[in-house]
This record gives structure tokens, C-alpha cells and sequence, in this order.
């Protein structure tokens, strides 16, 4: 007891030597006024009713993300406090002076934009195009002289109070709150991701630099179901999106749409050699072709995405928040469109049953089998199942999402073109050299000839070229490509970088009231829902209404794709890519993935910036 008692006198003497309860106590008090200026940021996502839950909610929010950040300032000051107190009081003014002057900063962008400032918008703002498309008035910059002076002088006069403040305990309620909070928020948060429960996960959009937990499939592995009624979108939500209400003159007959997203088929692999069943099928039937077509995103999350929505990949988690569905998706459902979606990969994960297909009724987001090759036969079982079975009078869009092809997945006594040797891809083996480069490839070559092979069979035995004929338009293309080592980065599979290897994938429609043709221009994924709202839907609105896109059969130039990751975003010019990295890195190379000195040209960044801002509220 003697041996405690001492031990803890000297820790409490050494506490107060480097003035602990200080520090805690200006960092807590900081954390305090974030807060408190955090609550501006709820007035400009127009919530829907609020609630005792909802201001719960948003309490324990700011108290353990805001908090956190406390935690971390009286970290970081504690550290400089052993350097002597002067230095302390110096770092301690600048940086919360600093802290303070971002936080505003970010409000009024927020305000503005309704996106939030992050590192790679730093960077964005700090390259030579910025300073020739933004200029700051004089009056303005005055006036932010004088609020940084203002609250260097407050946060002069908190360092003489807190000087004085002797409560430890006060400092160690306060960090049990700012912990307990974080831990609550993010329980909370996991379980309203998995529920859908929207009211509440538009609320997290509100502050920056957020980092939030969700539990999908933790939940699903121990039995849980998410709930039955989830409020698919809600009143004065963050996200704008469509601009306008969409109108409709049916052009005809109601066409019936077949999309086919092959998971990370390549661009070059649609020719004669690799797929000649779907090649020659699209030299007979009427078809065109799309010979420079560019994903949205580089991986399935944003490839998917921008595919349906027909706007950037980087607005996913405000769609999720917001259940706010696809365009296109709902368009079919206002037009009494039956609605089928067969996908070998888990709609779970990520979660398009929440955001693409959000307002599709009682949608399966799996199907049977224990192999990407046995689900994707389960997929075309399904689909077969429901062409012999629907009904005749009633148009359909069906989605059909194969993942075979991800796995480089072969059925066993399928004849190998291309003699691959390979059964399956083992990353951590592969060697930066031409020999795994070539084997790899060549394995890929011989998986993508059995998925011509398997698709080329379903059209076969459900008269797929007839229902062309007749009254189907069908889509073929891919969420994104797949990389083999090409690049001057040498990378291996995709979701790392955004030359073509990686986001070129091929586009081949049929069944379209358009004459037979093959389209040497670019075009995006960004364009395809546009095509469909038009050519198939008959949407009369214009097209900046619900897409980025354009018409695919629009001759006129697109000098700028967006295209993004989980954490990057790029900005393709014409054969340049601009890619930031989430730390705010900008990386420049080619088309082909080789490194070049560029800039981003000015009316490039302001293309980007228009693009954040447009469907936010």
C-alpha cells in the first residue's frame, strides 16, 4: 500500500510539474467550441423531422469525433510541453488558432458546396490552375486577417485561465466521455448502416473528417437480418439527385433492357481471337460498339456506381446515407418496368441493395453456390427460369452481374484456347517479371474465352438473338478492367491506378434503334444511363438533370472523365491522367501508365470542383 502511495505521489507531482490539467483542460475546452461550432453544419443538410434520437444521436456524434480530435491536440501539446512552458503557450496559440480557422473555413465551404475540405481539395486549390480560376477580394482577405487575430487573442486569454486550472478529475470525466462517446457512435452507426435506418445516417455526413464504422457482414454471419420496412429515402436529405423531377414520352413500344456487367473484363479482350462467339454475334446482329470506353472507376464499388447513376463514384456514400436510388433504376419502376437483378457477387457488399437497387422490391442480394463459377451458373439458371416464366405483356430490365470472370474462373474439361496452365491466381507468387506477366495474361485470356463461351450458351438457349430482333435491347460491357504488370507502376489487378488497362472495359449494345456501327470517339460509363433514360425510356428532361453523360451517340467531345476508387479520384484529359491520392498526392501519367510532368488545366479542376458540388444539397 506504502509502495502505491508513493508511486502515485510521484505520478501526481509529475503531473503537475508539466501541467497536465492545463493542457487537458485548453484542449478539452477547444474540443468544446468545435462542438458548439459544429452545430452550424446541421443547418445545412435541411433534416428531416427531428427527433429526441436524432439530436441524441448528433450529440454523441460531435462529442466523440470532435473529442477525439481534443484527445489529440492535448497529445501533441503534452509532448511540446516537456520542451518548457513558453513553448507550450506559443504551439498551444497557433495551433488551435489554426484548428479553429480550418473548421470555419470548412463551414463555409460546406455551406457552399456542401462537400467538406479534405487533402486532396488542398492540393487541388495549391496547383497553378487554381490561382487562374479562384480569386480572393480584398475585403475578404482583410476580414480573415482579422478573425484569425481574434481568435489568436481568445486563444491567448484560454492559455492564461487554464493556467490556473487544477481539476484533474475534470480532465479525466471528460476524456471517459470523449471515449465512451466515439465507442457509442460507431456501435450505433454500424447497426443504422445495416438497418438503412436513413435518418440517422444522413446526420453523419455532417461533420469532417469523418470515420465511421459499419458491420454488414459481421451482422449477417451471426444471423442478423436487416429490418423489413427501411425508409428508402428521406425528407431533405444532403444529396440532389435527380436536379428535377423526370418526365417520360414513351417513344413506342416499351423495349425491353438486358444489361450484362461482366466483373473486370478487359477492354482488349472483345475481339475475334479471345471472344469470337460475342464478337460474330456482334458482326450479325444489328450492334454497336464502343472502341473507347471508360469505367467511372477503376474498381466494383464506383465502377457499378457511376455506371447506373451516371454521375461520379465519389457521391456513393451520400447516395447509402440518403437512399437515394439510381435514375435509371427508378425510372423502369415508374414506367411498371418488372425489375430482375441476378449478380454472382454479394449486393451486400458493397452495398448496391441499398443504393442502386434501394427502391427494387424484395431483391435477393445473393445467390446459391460456393464458387464465383457456381454462382454464376445459379445466375443464369435464375434468369433463364424468369424469361420462360414472365410475363408478356410486361417489359423488363434485367441486370446481370457475372463475377466468373474475377477469379479467372474456368469450367473443368472447357477446352483452353491459349494453353494457360494456370487454375488460379496466387497474388503473393507473382513476380514483376515477363514470364508471370505473360502466364497470368495468358490464364485471363483463356477465362475470358469460357465466359464468351457461357454467355454465348444463354443467349443460344433463350432465343437471346431473336428477343433482339423483336423488341430487347441488350448491353454488354464490364465495372472495370484488370491490370498485369503494363504499367510504369507495375501494378497487379485493379483499384491501384487509372490508366486504361484498369478503367477501359468494352461496350457492345444491341437491339438499339440505331444503325450498325462501330464508335471510334470516347465515351463513359457516365453515358449509359443517359443513352437508356433517352433512347429506351423516352426521359424528356435534359440530361445534366440526372447525369454527368452524355447521349453515347453524341459525337461531341469529352476532354474530361471522372473516374474514381475506394480513395482516389481521377480526372482523365484527353491522354493524361490527373489521380489524387486520399493524402492529397497528385500523381500524373499517361493512358499507358507511364509517368509525365503535367498540370491539371484550369478548366479541368473547375470541371471537378462543379462535379462535387452538383447533386449536393
Amino acid at each position: 500500500m506504502i509502495k502505491f502511495r508513493d508511486m502515485w505521489d510521484k505520478t501526481k507531482n509529475f503531473m503537475i510539474k508539466y501541467d497536465f490539467s492545463q493542457v487537458m483542460g485548453f484542449s478539452f475546452f477547444n474540443g468544446l467550441i468545435w462542438i458548439l461550432m459544429s452545430i452550424a453544419y446541421l443547418h445545412f443538410i435541411n433534416l428531416p423531422e427531428s427527433t429526441w434520437g436524432g439530436r441524441i444521436y448528433s450529440t454523441v456524434f460531435a462529442i466523440g469525433h470532435l473529442g477525439l480530435f481534443s484527445i489529440g491536440l492535448w497529445i501533441i501539446l503534452q509532448l511540446v510541453r516537456f520542451c518548457g512552458r513558453k513553448t507550450f503557450r506559443i504551439t498551444a496559440i497557433i495551433l488551435s488558432t489554426l484548428l479553429i480557422f480550418l473548421l470555419f473555413a470548412d463551414i463555409v465551404v460546406y455551406a457552399q458546396f456542401r462537400f467538406h475540405i479534405n487533402i486532396p481539395m488542398i492540393s487541388l486549390f495549391c496547383s497553378p490552375a487554381a490561382f487562374e480560376l479562384v480569386s480572393f477580394p480584398l475585403v475578404m482577405i482583410l476580414s480573415l486577417i482579422v478573425f484569425v487575430i481574434i481568435v489568436a487573442v481568445a486563444e491567448w486569454g484560454v492559455v492564461l485561465v487554464t493556467g490556473k486550472f487544477r481539476y484533474p478529475k475534470c480532465c479525466i470525466i471528460c476524456f471517459c466521455l470523449v471515449i465512451l462517446s466515439f465507442l457509442s457512435f460507431n456501435a450505433a452507426h454500424a447497426w443504422f448502416a445495416f438497418n438503412g435506418t436513413r435518418q440517422y445516417l444522413i446526420r453523419t455526413d455532417a461533420l469532417p473528417l469523418k470515420f465511421a464504422m459499419t458491420a454488414t457482414r459481421f451482422f449477417m454471419r451471426r444471423g442478423y437480418t436487416p429490418e423489413q420496412q427501411i425508409q428508402t429515402s428521406v425528407t431533405g436529405s444532403v444529396m440532389k439527385y435527380p436536379l428535377q423531377k423526370l418526365n417520360f414520352q414513351q417513344p413506342g413500344k416499351k423495349k425491353n433492357v438486358i444489361l450484362i456487367l461482366v466483373d473486370s473484363m478487359r477492354a482488349d479482350m472483345f475481339n475475334p481471337s479471345v471472344m469470337p462467339r460475342l464478337y460474330q454475334m456482334s458482326e450479325k446482329l444489328p450492334s454497336v460498339k464502343f472502341m473507347q470506353h471508360f469505367s467511372g472507376g477503376n474498381c466494383t464499388k464506383t465502377g457499378v456506381f457511376s455506371l447506373f447513376y451516371g454521375i461520379p463514384g465519389f457521391y456513393f456514400d451520400q447516395a447509402f446515407r440518403c437512399g437515394s436510388g439510381a435514375a435509371i433504376i427508378d425510372s423502369f419502376i415508374a414506367n411498371d418496368y418488372d425489375i430482375k437483378i441476378f449478380s454472382s457477387g454479394t449486393l451486400a457488399s458493397p452495398p448496391f441493395n441499398r443504393t442502386v437497387f434501394v427502391n427494387v422490391p424484395n431483391i435477393n442480394p445473393h445467390v446459391p453456390g460456393t464458387t464465383k463459377l457456381a454462382r454464376d451458373k445459379s445466375c443464369f439458371k435464375q434468369f433463364s427460369k424468369f424469361l420462360k416464366e414472365r410475363n408478356k405483356n410486361k417489359p423488363y430490365f434485367a441486370f446481370l452481374f457475372l463475377d466468373g470472370l474475377h477469379g479467372n474462373s474456368i469450367e473443368k474439361g472447357f477446352k483452353r484456347k491459349f494453353g494457360s496452365t494456370m487454375t488460379q491466381v496466387n497474388y503473393l507468387n507473382i513476380s514483376n517479371d515477363e514470364k508471370s506477366r505473360n502466364e497470368l495474361l495468358t490464364f485471363t485470356k483463356d477465362a475470358t474465352n469460357y465466359m464468351d463461351y457461357a454467355l454465348w450458351k444463354f443467349f443460344k438457349e433463350n432465343n437471346i438473338s431473336e428477343e433482339i430482333a423483336r423488341d430487347t435491347v441488350v448491353i454488354i460491357t464490364a465495372d472495370h478492367g484488370n491490370e498485369y504488370g503494363e504499367t510504369q507502376m507495375k501494378n497487379w489487378g485493379h483499384n491501384s491506378n487509372f490508366a486504361k488497362y484498369q478503367t477501359q472495359v468494352p461496350l457492345v449494345i444491341f437491339g438499339l434503334d440505331r444503325p450498325a456501327q462501330t464508335v471510334n470517339y470516347r465515351t463513359s460509363s457516365l453515358d449509359v444511363s443517359a443513352t437508356i433514360m433517352q433512347d429506351v425510356l423516352g426521359c424528356t428532361n435534359d440530361i445534366a438533370d440526372y447525369s454527368l453523360g452524355k447521349n453515347l451517340f453524341d459525337p461531341s467531345p469529352r476532354p474530361y472523365i471522372i473516374s474514381t476508387s475506394y480513395l482516389e479520384t481521377a480526372l482523365i484529359c484527353e491522354d493524361k491522367v490527373f489521380a489524387m491520392t486520399v493524402y492529397g498526392i497528385m500523381q500524373e501519367y499517361d493512358l499507358e501508365g507511364n509517368f509525365i510532368k503535367a498540370s491539371i488545366p484550369p478548366e479541368g479542376m473547375k470541371y471537378l470542383l462543379d462535379a462535387m458540388a452538383k447533386y449536393s444539397k
